[in-house]
């Protein structure tokens, strides 16, 4: 930089060559960047770990999230693509292809693309191709009366009560956790009665759509988020799907149904509900549907709407990484990815100077 006084100090201007100057003290600094005779090398490093990257994610998403999902273990199917991306992404002897500006960064982007495509796969998988699988091959049972035993139907994904069946709103219950209401109603018969000592076996739950002292119910199909208009809406809805069956075992029940038995719970309780002999005891937790086949469908929407957002949106982080990775650089002046790096440290180095 050049120096401009008029009797005093006036301060500092930069020369015309003070840029390039600035960008070859870097290139001393930092002597593993880029280089001329390496820029194909280390291009087509930085572009084949992002595109390996992408084929692992691909693959292990569409993995977990579709009908292989009940086959491989996601334990197993995390192992093995993290296998394949420390197999491929670990510096070995391309020392001269892989500088330390991204010796790791194969293993990071592919070890990352794996890590992702595991969590996401899951969060479809639960969220909605769980529940469409469990309705195209589930059995449908029409018929059903409300004082019936739940055991007599361990193989259902779909109940079509009897005309006389209902909910009864004047026994929903709310269990408060954590912020949210987990809320459950019995589903009962016109000619059931509490003093006839038949238990409840089939309750209706939802998360955050009741009031005990209103004694409103409006829950629909909770993983679509469906909710009823009215009351005369959900009264002539007699069709509940599957949330999950009980044996009152909290063996193998996550979280959340296990909140909602200890709602059911609290409402046998607090109602004096009749229960079954011991060994018989058992409940069906169901989300309240108007039309179960329109409810499959939306299942089917909502994974493929969820794995093809996805798979765009890394499609997309990658192709602008390896743009920006891959920039041109010459001699004269370095790519963006350096001259970004270069305007950060001179930012940081002029506020250290003026403290």
């Amino acid at each position: 930089m050049r120096r401009t006084t008029t009797g005093t100090q006036q301060g500092f201007r930069p020369g015309p060559g003070a840029a390039q100057q600035g960008f070859n003290n870097f290139d001393r600094q930092f002597p593993d960047g880029p280089k001329p005779g390496l820029q194909i090398g280390q291009k087509f490093a930085v572009s084949a770990a992002w595109a390996t990257a992408f084929v692992l994610f691909t693959v292990v998403f569409s993995v977990l999230s579709f009908s292989y999902h009940n086959k491989f273990d996601t334990f197993t199917v995390a192992l093995i693509g993290l296998f394949f991306a420390a197999l491929y992404g670990f510096p070995g002897g391309e020392v001269r292809v892989r500088q330390t500006v991204w010796r790791w960064m194969p293993l990071l982007a592919c070890s990352g693309a794996v890590l992702l495509a595991v969590w996401l796969g899951e969060t479809n998988y639960h969220w909605y191709q769980r529940h469409f699988f469990d309705l195209e091959y589930g059995h449908l049972h029409t018929g059903v009366a409300a004082t019936n035993a739940a055991l007599m139907y361990k193989d259902a994904a779909v109940l079509r009560f009897s005309a006389d069946s209902r909910l009864d709103y004047t026994r929903t219950l709310g269990l408060k956790k954590d912020g949210s209401t987990y809320c459950v109603a019995p589903v009962m018969s016109d000619s059931l009665r509490v003093e006839d000592d038949k238990p409840y076996s089939f309750w209706a739950v939802g998360l955050n759509c009741c009031d005990e002292k209103l004694r409103e119910f409006t829950c629909g199909s909770t993983g679509l988020g469906k909710v009823f208009g009215s009351v005369e809406e959900l009264a002539a809805t007699k069709t509940g799907i599957l949330a999950t069956y009980s044996s009152f075992s909290e063996q193998g029940i996550d979280e959340e149904k296990l909140l909602y038995l200890n709602a059911i719970r609290m409402a046998r309780a607090r109602f004096a509900l009749p229960q079954w002999p011991a060994g018989k005891d058992a409940i069906f937790m169901l989300n309240w549907s108007k039309d179960p086949f329109q409810d499959k469908t939306d299942f089917r929407t909502g994974a493929l709407l969820f794995f093809w957002i996805w798979f765009l949106l890394f499609a997309l982080q990658s192709i602008s990484r390896s743009c920006f990775f891959c920039s041109p650089s010459t001699p004269g002046r370095p790519g963006i990815h350096r001259r970004i790096l270069f305007s950060c440290m001179t930012w940081r180095g002029n506020r250290l100077r003026m403290r």
